[in-house]
Parts: C-alpha cells; sequence; structure tokens
C-alpha cells in the first residue's frame, strides 16, 4: 500500500513561511524585512524583501513569494507570489522547488499540473531535499507525473529513508515484500519493517504483526504477531485491516485462549468501515451464538451486508440463515440490515457498496 506524504494542510504555505523566515542572512534589506515581519509588519516586510529580491537575493524571493501567498499584506497576490517564489527556484533555493511542487500537486492556488509538481519536486530531490525525494518516490510508483517505474521509486525511498524519512523506509519495504522494482526478499522486506518500527511507523507495526500472522517466508509467531497489531491499534484509529487481523486472532485462539467477546469486539470495529470478512464473521457468531444468543434475524443481516460488499460465501450462508425465517422475520432482517447501511453509508468503505439485497 503506498501513501503520499506531501504534507499537504491548510497552514502549508504559512509554514514554509516561517521555516525560511528564520534562517541566517547577510543581506541587509533582507534581514530587516526578517525584523519588520518578527515585528508584526508585514507591509514593511514586503517593501524590503523587494528590494533585496531584485537584487537577486533568493532567500528574499522566496520570502517575498510566500509573504504574498499567505495573505499576511491583507490580500492574496497568486500571481506575483508564484513569479517570486520560481526566480528563487531559477536562483537555486530548494525550499522553492518544494513549494512549487506542491503548489502544482494541490491545485489550488495554480492549475493543478502533475508533470509540473515531479519537475519541481525532482529538482529539490537532487539538490537533497527529503520529503521532496519521498514524494518523487511515489510519483515513480504511482505513475503521478511521470511514467511509472518501481526500480527508481526504490532507489528514491531508500535515499529519503536514509535521511530519516520513516514512512519511505515502510515504503521501500512493500517494495521487497512485493518484488515491484527489486527482487523479491522477504528477509531485507523484514529488516526494513523493524527499522521503521522502531520509529513508531504504526503501518509498519502493522505489517510486522501480519509478517508474523501469515508466517510469510515461513515465520510463524502469534505471540509477536498479537504484540504488534495491539500495538498498531493503538497508535491507530479506526483501521479495519488491524481490528479484523486482531478479531481472527482471538477467534481462532492463535496463540492465545479463544476470547469471543474481544473477537466479536474487534470484529464490529471493523464492520463499521465496510469490511466484509468482519461482516461475514459477525453473521457466523450470531448464527452460532458465540459471545452473543443465538439470532438468525441479526446473521441474516450481516450476512446480507456482507454480500453486498461481495463476500461469496455470505450469499450461501444468508440463503442458508433464510431458510429458517418466517416471512416476517426475513422483513425484519432485511430493514435492519437496511438500517445499518443507512446509518453506516457515509463511512469510509474497504469495498464496493451496493445496497443490501437478496436473491
Amino acid at each position: 500500500m503506498l501513501r503520499r506524504t506531501h504534507k499537504i494542510k491548510k497552514i502549508l504555505l504559512a509554514y514554509m513561511f516561517l521555516h525560511v523566515c528564520f534562517m541566517s542572512a547577510s543581506h541587509a534589506d533582507f534581514s530587516a524585512g526578517l525584523d519588520a515581519f518578527k515585528g508584526g509588519d508585514a507591509k514593511n516586510a514586503e517593501i524590503l524583501w523587494k528590494k533585496s529580491a531584485l537584487k537577486g537575493d533568493p532567500k528574499s524571493q522566496f520570502n517575498l513569494g510566500t509573504l504574498l501567498l499567505s495573505g499576511a499584506t491583507g490580500k492574496i497576490d497568486v500571481n506575483n507570489g508564484v513569479i517570486w517564489i520560481k526566480k528563487a527556484s531559477q536562483s537555486g533555493f530548494t525550499e522553492a522547488d518544494y513549494v512549487l511542487g506542491v503548489l502544482y500537486y494541490t491545485g489550488k492556488m495554480v492549475p493543478k499540473d502533475d508533470k509540473s509538481s515531479f519537475e519541481y519536486y525532482l529538482k529539490a530531490a537532487n539538490r537533497g531535499h527529503v520529503l521532496a525525494q519521498h514524494n518523487v518516490a511515489t510519483y515513480y510508483a504511482t505513475g503521478t507525473g511521470t511514467q511509472q517505474n518501481f526500480s527508481l521509486a526504490a532507489e528514491w525511498f531508500e535515499k529519503s529513508g536514509s535521511h530519516g524519512m520513516v514512512d519511505s523506509y515502510y515504503q521501500l519495504a512493500i517494495l521487497y515484500m512485493t518484488g515491484r522494482g527489486v527482487a523479491q526478499d522477504y528477509v531485507k522486506a523484514k529488516d526494513i519493517l523493524l527499522k521503521a518500527a522502531e520509529k513508531n511507523h504504526p503501518l509498519a507495526i502493522y505489517q510486522l504483526g501480519k509478517y508474523y500472522l501469515d508466517g510469510i517466508n515461513g515465520d510463524y509467531n502469534f505471540d509477536l504477531a498479537r504484540e504488534h497489531l495491539l500495538k498498531a491499534d493503538s497508535l491507530v484509529a479506526k483501521n479495519p485491516d488491524i481490528s479484523i487481523s486482531l478479531g481472527k486472532i482471538y477467534y481462532l485462539g492463535l496463540g492465545v485462549r479463544k476470547d469471543y467477546k474481544k473477537a466479536y469486539d474487534f470484529f464490529e470495529a471493523a464492520s463499521k468501515y465496510w469490511d466484509r470478512e468482519a461482516q461475514f464473521s459477525l453473521g457466523i457468531m450470531n448464527m452460532l451464538g458465540e459471545h452473543v444468543s443465538k439470532d438468525l434475524i441479526k446473521a441474516h443481516k450481516w450476512f446480507n451486508i456482507s454480500a453486498s460488499s461481495g463476500h461469496f460465501d455470505a450469499h450461501f450462508y444468508r440463503s442458508l440463515v433464510a431458510s429458517q425465517l418466517t416471512k416476517e422475520e426475513l422483513v425484519m432482517a432485511k430493514n435492519l440490515a437496511q438500517e445499518w447501511f443507512d446509518n453506516n453509508h457515509e463511512q469510509p468503505h474497504k469495498h464496493y457498496d451496493l445496497k443490501p439485497h437478496s436473491h
């Protein structure tokens, strides 16, 4: 699973602006502009930075550009703001390349242009900008703004990871796990995941848990699987993949005594985010009376919802349970499924969403 980490937030421009404002500078107008800005006089800072920007000072060009984009002077001037940031980029100012990459990626102040975003990120990456290196890797991995190339993605993930970008190590581990762009190597993937997990990367911790649970490369260890999955669950809110894995551990008693209550709770948590396997498991537990009283109406409800999300076996179990219900009970079960669907339709869907239905 590849994730973009462009650090895109509403305060991005303000963050970048403040980040650079506190750099040292030798140019007198730049320093005076910095003092003016720190004193709350953005308009005077604009005047002073423009003087040194016109003389070719890249820090002043960049600060002037971000100042105009931020609206700190009373109005937002996108056109001139972008012009000055581009001048800073042409002067070799790395942070300007990165910000331009962000601007063209978001498309909020300039027309969205993935190709231009990639080119600016690549410039910054070649100058050692770690976040830009990670984003270049992500673009290569997803084919955004450039041709998809997993080999180059791996190279850039390794570069940014070696400079402290933990998510890059996680993404690199996934490439080694799947053999995309690199020779498949489960041992190396595990070693890299361990490095990321040491930095408390939640998805790396989750993947380690899955690694031990699934016995990848023959490395079964249910105790370590549970340990890592529980830690990941404490770090990541509302992740159905983590919940379903923990539910299976407690339901099947993998390395621990069976605990149907814990299993039911984890399945229920995952079901809210349309995990069809969790929904199916809830149907089984209601059908068999595990942790809860045997309830075929609720079992039918869960099989119906799971079937609507594409679970193959749920279709058959729904039919099995339906054959044991009265017409009135079947109507109740369908209404419960529809009610659940209406109440949870806005939740992120892990799979595709079709309305509950029956054959």
